[in-house]
């Protein structure tokens, strides 16, 4: 869809204005409002990776603004945020994957993108530490300020489980060509069974991280399992924060 609109509360009640449609249709994008702004970018536009991006301004949203196409490969379930970097408010998409781009593997990024509304300009953040079992990643995280300049991810699908499953047709297929047929019965039946595990199987993310804007660092603060799931809602209610929803596997 490209429709866009506000929900707004207007005296206890739930009320929809709404805004100019995108310039394509987007799903999986990520988004964040700050400084006056609406930003959009990535995700998926009719089934394939859309590296574009989109800022309406919603002091006079009148139209959205195209704004430069982000480097590197398309990042699908990415997170957004708008901080300020010490000398602006930025747009930050952190982390999403790519899926497969015909020969080329999937990607769970282990990094983000910073719009710099300024230079007109991306550029990547540093990439997150590694982890004991896998490197650490996010994908379908959810993503909020914590303060003047950090912003704290919570949840996600694991990248090594979840970055597998998206590569296996590859797998499959070399293992057919170099005549491993064992291998590659195995290989399908990995992915018949994919959606069929307890939730513990799919380590989805119990890991709580905090990016630094200023620093550009990344740290782990806690490890809470209720927090492992995938496609939540975070907000902040007072001093606490309300962790909503989500998936705790698959399907």
């Amino acid at each position: 869809l490209s429709s866009a609109f506000i929900i707004e509360i207007i005296e206890g009640k739930a009320n929809i204005r709404q805004l100019p449609p995108l310039p394509l249709a987007l799903d999986n994008a990520a988004g964040a409002y700050g400084n006056g702004y609406l930003y959009i970018a990535g995700g998926l536009s009719h089934k394939k990776v859309s590296h574009k991006a989109f800022r309406l301004n919603l002091r006079h949203p009148e139209k959205w603004q195209p704004l430069p196409d982000f480097p590197g490969r398309g990042r699908v379930q990415a997170s957004g945020c708008v901080m300020h970097n010490g000398f602006l408010p930025c747009f930050y998409v952190m982390g999403g994957y790519c899926p497969m781009e015909g020969p080329r593997m999937a990607v769970i990024h282990n990094d983000g993108l910073i719009y710099d509304p300024h230079a007109k300009s991306w550029r990547n953040t540093a990439t997150m530490p590694k982890g004991h079992l896998s490197y650490l990643g996010l994908s379908g995280s959810a993503l909020i300020a914590t303060g003047a300049t950090h912003m704290m991810a919570v949840g996600g699908v694991d990248p090594w489980i979840f970055g597998n499953t998206l590569n296996i047709p590859i797998f499959i297929d070399k293992a057919w060509k170099r005549g491993n047929y064992e291998l590659a019965n195995e290989l399908e039946k990995v992915r018949s069974d994919y959606m069929w595990h307890d939730p513990a199987w799919y380590r989805f993310n119990p890991k709580v991280f905090v990016y630094h804007t200023i620093t550009d660092t990344w740290v782990v603060r806690d490890s809470i399992q209720p927090l492992a799931r995938a496609g939540a809602a975070l907000v902040k209610v007072g001093s606490d924060y309300l962790n909503i929803n989500g998936e705790l596997k698959p399907g």
